[in-house]
């Protein structure tokens, strides 16, 4: 249930990001993201255990090619800073690593 929380949160801040610059070129791409991340969540919260951790962690690794993606422009936003790409990248691969470990030390 936290993964799919913090699954959540993840969609919520690019949801979130994107609405605050809605002019900008790339914010429809931001907001269909962050929509899909949040849908996404629901889905793992309808998972038994060890599946929605797995997926969970699929979606995360999912999301950090996506912020990966913007950095070296194949994905061009101006209203996120380089930083916050790179630490949501970074913040994604570390909660997948948890969720992957979890289920390996749930078998």
């Amino acid at each position: 249930q936290w993964a799919a929380l913090l699954l959540a949160a993840s969609g919520a801040v690019s949801l979130g990001l994107a609405v605050a610059a809605s002019a900008a070129p790339g914010a429809a791409l931001e907001v269909i993201v962050g929509l899909a991340t949040i849908a996404l969540s629901l889905l793992v919260l309808r998972r038994e255990p060890r599946e929605a951790l797995l997926a969970a962690g699929a979606f995360f690794i999912l999301h950090a090619l996506f912020d990966w993606a913007h950095r070296p422009a194949l994905i061009v936003v101006d209203f996120i800073p380089w930083w916050w790409l790179s630490g949501s990248a970074i913040y994604d691969v570390y909660i997948a690593a948890l969720c992957f470990v979890a289920i390996r030390k749930a078998d």
